[in-house]
């Protein structure tokens, strides 16, 4: 779950060739990385959806 006191602001990250980013969806904090490209980082993240 989503604390502000805990998690800041949006945040990516690149360590040679494994990418990572932070960000709040709804009521949850999301961090996901992989040795993909930004792009397909961020579209991977975008199409995730809480179904429970």
């Amino acid at each position: 779950p989503f604390d502000p006191q805990r998690h800041g602001t949006e945040k990516s990250a690149v360590t040679g060739a494994t990418h990572s980013l932070s960000r709040r969806i709804g009521s949850y904090w999301l961090t996901a990385l992989g040795e993909v490209p930004p792009a397909t980082l961020k579209r991977f993240a975008s199409a995730l959806e809480r179904t429970r």
